[in-house]
């Protein structure tokens, strides 16, 4: 596992240096990517987690105190297992056969990435349950795909 200064982990096959194979990096903000690298950069297949708790809280004597200092190891453990199994699951489901039609934890991205930036097929899927399944360039939407709306309409985009 290599953490940076600023908290960010990344876990996963290197080459020459760099993050390069299959990873998971977890950012500052508790988000995190679980797919390919290529050259440092999420590049490939993937899913992106965007987390919902906050990852701090002040403390009866207003102190902020880290969220990772009040878990014991056995909490840590059963939370990275459950992600992983989380993880693995929606990967199955929303690469494979994109079935899924909610999220757990907040916003998921699953699908192509190309040079940290969501490029290719993919899926959306919001807290709300809403979802977008097309294809995406430079983080955004662009060309064909469908929004599956929470309150059951939908919405083709040409």
């Amino acid at each position: 596992m290599f953490t940076t200064l600023s908290g960010e982990r990344y876990v996963g096959t290197w080459q020459k240096g760099q993050k390069h194979g299959r990873g998971r990096y977890v950012f500052k903000g508790g988000d995190f990517y679980d797919g390919d690298f290529v050259r440092n950069h999420a590049h490939g297949d993937g899913i992106y987690w965007y987390l919902l708790f906050e990852k701090s809280f002040v403390s009866q004597n207003k102190e902020l105190v880290s969220w990772n200092r009040h878990l014991q190891l056995k909490q840590i453990i059963l939370i990275f297992i459950w992600f992983l199994l989380i993880t693995l699951l929606l990967y199955h489901l929303l690469v494979c056969f994109h079935a899924l039609r909610y999220a757990a934890t907040g916003n998921v991205f699953a699908g192509q990435f190309k040079e940290d930036k969501k490029c290719g097929r993919g899926v959306y899927v919001w807290q709300s349950g809403s979802r977008f399944e097309g294809y995406f360039k430079d983080n955004g939407i662009h060309g064909k795909g469908v929004f599956d709306f929470a309150n059951g309409s939908k919405y083709q985009v040409m």
